[in-house]
């Protein structure tokens, strides 16, 4: 009767444990996703926010024309040494830390850049700060996807890609609210409310374990166990575990060199050139520059700021609408028609800018729907087409022990590419005029299209690791079938 009773006792013991496990681990993804979606609407924010900001601290600062474009491309330049530098940290003093130090960075250069005096100091703040952002682009994505439990992670990734979209609109909506004080301050308040999120993110990213993950890969098998029982109470620890051992080693035999070896020379030309097509079809001019062009439209500020929130909620919408179909039409017919409906809209606002003489005064009430409607439809088609999807599909175009330097590869050349556009929009507009600028994005669009159309691989319904036969095979999938277990594993 004692044994009974006991035996009784241990498993309602067991069952109480069972449920505080459970527990424990639902509130664990809470926190992961909170702070996921907190560290992509710091990364939106910042995106929109220096372009909304100009329309303030231009005149404030007395900045010439040469140093405004300078001080908007600080922030790629230091995104760039960023992401090259990125892995380092987050490798070698772990996930959570490289996310932590990148929350104090964010708040330390936000408030930097609404403390700045003149061009020099506004210009060394936004190059730290794009080196904090780079880094977070190599450390948050890693970290949100081995911190949260693994049915939940896609949903954690797509929250962290769909707060960056709300990062943009909240830009506009800050910009709006201080519109009508002086611009003497104005601006400040935009730059310092980057910190506010940030310093909520701080306590409740320290409040997070290291991921399993890293802990293995430092063979600290005992504590990454105990991180596994605490964020996935239901999984089987030994197998996961086995897997993530093999999964590392697998990593660990690729190298960039032989990103630059065949078969996969013939991949890093792809991506680079797709980095480089990304931006040249001129979206990040939308951001950057998005509040003067409708200036130039004859809005007013708050007019201008007000139809930029509402251009970037459609293309929040968008990036829903692209989250739910990339699996069932595939990868490359929605890049494809991103690219071909960008063209249509960059074309409308090179019409637009051609017919009103491109001065400002010249628009009419039809010119600016016309301006508007493209601007609304390119970055809604390149929200929906290509500024998500490519990442996804980047991935899943090589190996896996190569498919981080992949992601490199063509995060370098888009950035490159960005800085291209920002840094001489506005001297390429006043050479060569608006709408032949406009009209330049629209082709480079286009061959966008074909470029994907020849070049690219379909991954869709198409294991991961079959990619490695695309490029083995000249760049084209073989007519006969793949057999199971042929040659994936070992590089050449």
């Amino acid at each position: 009767m004692f044994r009974a009773n006991l035996e009784i006792g241990s498993t309602e013991m067991e069952a109480v444990k069972a449920r505080v496990d459970k527990a424990s681990a639902a509130r664990m993804a809470k926190m992961v996703a909170i702070g996921g979606a907190l560290l992509g609407i710091l990364y939106g924010y910042d995106n929109a926010n220096a372009g909304a900001a100009q329309l303030f601290f231009v005149d404030d600062l007395g900045l010439s024309s040469g140093e405004t474009s300078t001080i908007l491309t600080a922030v790629p330049y230091g995104i760039l040494v960023g992401c090259i530098l990125g892995s380092i940290p987050t490798n070698y003093i772990g996930r959570k830390r490289t996310t932590g130090l990148v929350v104090i960075g964010y708040i330390v250069f936000c408030l930097a850049q609404a403390a700045a005096f003149n061009f020099a100091s506004m210009l060394v703040a936004r190059v730290l700060l794009g080196f904090v952002i780079g880094v977070s682009l190599i450390a948050v994505p890693v970290f949100i996807a081995e911190a949260a439990a693994t049915a939940k992670r896609g949903r954690v990734l797509v929250g962290y890609q769909l707060a960056g979209v709300l990062g943009i609109i909240l830009a506009f909506l800050v910009a709006m609210a201080v519109n009508n004080a002086s611009d003497t301050y104005n601006w400040r308040i935009m730059f310092a409310v980057a910190a506010i999120p940030a310093i909520f993110l701080l306590p409740l990213i320290l409040k997070l374990p290291e991921t399993s993950r890293w802990l293995m890969m430092k063979g600290r098998d005992a504590e990454a166990e105990e991180v596994l029982r605490m964020t996935e109470p239901d999984t089987d620890i030994e197998a996961t575990m086995a897997d993530m051992r093999a999964a590392i080693a697998d990593e660990a035999s690729g190298s960039l060199w032989h990103m630059f070896k065949r078969p996969f020379l013939r991949a890093t030309i792809f991506l680079a050139i797709m980095g480089l097509l990304i931006q040249l079809t001129g979206i990040n001019a939308f951001l950057a520059y998005g509040s003067i062009i409708l200036k130039d439209m004859g809005f007013d500020n708050m007019q201008s700021l007000a139809v930029n929130a509402a251009i970037n909620f459609i293309s929040f919408l968008a990036v829903i609408v692209a989250m739910v179909y990339v699996d069932r039409w595939g990868r490359k017919p929605i890049i494809m028609w991103g690219f071909g409906v960008m063209a249509i809209g960059l074309l409308m606002v090179a019409v637009a800018f051609y017919s009103a003489g491109g001065d400002g005064e010249g628009f009419n009430t039809w010119q600016r729907i016309l301006g508007i409607g493209g601007q609304t439809i390119g970055m809604a088609a390149f929200n929906f087409g290509v500024g998500g999807t490519v990442w996804a599909w980047a991935s899943e175009s090589l190996p896996s022990h190569l498919r981080s330097y992949g992601a490199t590869i063509l995060l370098a050349f888009d950035l490159i590419a960005n800085i291209i556009v920002v840094q001489w929009f506005t001297s390429l507009g006043d050479a060569i005029g608006m709408a032949t600028v406009w009209l330049i994005f629209a082709v480079i669009a286009i061959i966008g299209i074909i470029f994907v159309w020849v070049f690219a691989p379909e991954t869709k319904g198409r294991d991961v690791d079959e990619v490695r036969i695309f490029w083995e095979n000249g760049g084209k999938w073989p007519k006969e079938p793949i057999p199971a277990g042929a040659n994936l594993n070992d590089l050449e």
